[in-house]
């Protein structure tokens, strides 16, 4: 692993406004690079795997970005417990819908990368996590299982509809299927289901 102060004045660009003149650190490994962004007087205001947004402060959502959510999640109002809400919802399919493969399962994990697109579909677009070839089974499996959620309620951007990136954790142990964790890049604290 390498770890390495990139730029003092870097910048960082979300959905809502452009952050300039932040300290920028690299830390890389044989798989994937995370560039981590801070601004003096705020903290970290953003992460970027692999050259792509991973996640960034998000404040009081008034210049209207809404997050995309399952239909079971329609009625709450704060971005934290909506994501919260959504990802429980999609492990609880998960978990109804999975069909183990009929050898011995050793433990491992996948971690998924989705979209969900304008129009509130599911679309797999990559692994993020390499994985041993002998989770081929369990990794096919969950793609399939996801590719048949129900539509979600898209994002929201200035009340158009945008499409939002999901990434997924999965952990597999011993002929059960379980979420590593409850949260969306990292906003949630490790084990946290409530």
């Amino acid at each position: 692993m390498e770890l390495g102060i990139l730029s003092l004045e870097s910048s960082f660009t979300t959905p809502f406004c452009e952050f300039t003149y932040l300290l920028e650190l690299q830390v890389s490994n044989s798989s994937c690079t995370f560039n981590y962004f801070y601004m003096k007087g705020v903290g970290l205001v953003g992460i970027k795997e692999n050259n792509r947004i991973h996640t960034h402060i998000q404040g009081e959502k008034k210049a209207g970005y809404q997050v995309y959510r399952t239909y079971g999640c329609k009625d709450l109002q704060y971005d934290m417990t909506i994501r919260k809400c959504t990802y429980r919802e999609v492990y609880e399919f998960i978990h109804s819908n999975f069909k183990l493969p009929k050898r011995k399962i050793t433990n491992g994990s996948i971690r998924l990368e989705a979209e969900i697109d304008e129009n509130g579909k599911f679309k797999m677009r990559t692994k993020i996590e390499n994985t041993d070839p002998k989770y081929q089974a369990q990794e096919l499996e969950a793609i399939r299982v996801l590719n048949s959620m129900p539509h979600f309620i898209p994002a929201k951007f200035y009340e158009k509809a945008s499409s939002g990136t999901f990434i997924l954790p999965l952990e597999f142990r011993k002929r059960k299927i379980r979420s590593t964790e409850w949260h969306l890049n990292n906003l949630f604290p490790k084990g946290n289901t409530n």
